[in-house]
């Protein structure tokens, strides 16, 4: 009776230790979970399995679309937004409809993309140009931070000499949900805010607008993980407003 005894006594406390360990994996869990966003992210992630962007070649969309860019006029009473694919999803001319606001983000577009898409733009002497890019040479051709900056400073380079009257506005790049590709994303953000006091431009800090609190992209933002919202584009807007505004 003894041994039975010791031996239910062992097995209860195996079964308290099995049952305090579980509760603190689930409580892990759970505190993992409420960082990224709740319920919503488990959803997200399990429709999108691992949000990427997937590269674009330069298909007959992609030149047509650059052509008609081109036949296109610019003035020197227009706003240029230039970038990828976050800027040509948005109506920006409804946005904002007392400025003339031409919208020239095309998707995939990595620095390169943009320095080749300038003549036409640099050729009209826009009153401002907006720019947003960097996020595509870090996920789709995995280039060195130090690299995309030294192409952004080309493109500031190519306006100022072609258009020296035209300010130029610099936008940060936004987050997103993986943790080793926001460290180059940061990492970038910080040599843009850099590059922008050093040059003269303007600067505007858009990621803390649209991340978590453990610093992703916030899932009430995002559709596919990446691009964003019709509610998230009212942010962005708000951010810029002063700036596409002032004289």
């Amino acid at each position: 009776m003894g041994k039975l005894g010791d031996l239910g006594s062992a097995v209860m406390v195996l079964a308290a230790i099995s049952f305090f360990f579980n509760l603190c994996c689930a409580f892990a869990f759970f505190s993992f979970l409420k960082s990224r966003g709740g319920f919503s992210y488990v959803l997200l992630r399990l429709k999108l399995k691992q949000p990427e962007i997937k590269k674009q070649s330069k298909s007959n969309w992609y030149l047509e679309t650059v052509e008609q860019m081109r036949l296109l006029p610019i003035g020197p009473d227009d706003i240029v937004m230039l970038a990828d694919s976050l800027v040509e999803q948005c109506r920006w001319n409804e946005f904002f409809p007392s400025r003339s606001v031409k919208n020239r983000g095309i998707g995939g577009d990595k620095t390169i993309d943009l320095l080749q898409r300038l003549d036409p733009i640099v050729a009209g002497k826009p009153a401002k140009i907006f720019i947003m890019a960097g996020l595509n040479d870090l996920l789709n051709a995995d280039l060195p931070v130090s690299l995309v900056l030294q192409q952004y400073r080309r493109i500031l380079e190519r306006i100022r000499q072609e258009s020296p009257l035209t300010k130029i506005v610099i936008q940060s790049v936004l987050p997103v949900f993986d943790e080793f590709r926001l460290v180059k994303i940061k990492a970038l953000n910080s040599g843009l805010a850099d590059l922008a006091q050093s040059e003269g431009c303007g600067f505007v800090d858009l990621y803390p607008l649209f991340c978590n609190e453990a610093g992703r992209m916030d899932v009430k933002d995002t559709w596919d993980g990446l691009h964003l919202t019709a509610s998230a584009y009212l942010k962005w807007k708000a951010a810029i407003q002063s700036e596409v505004v002032a004289n």
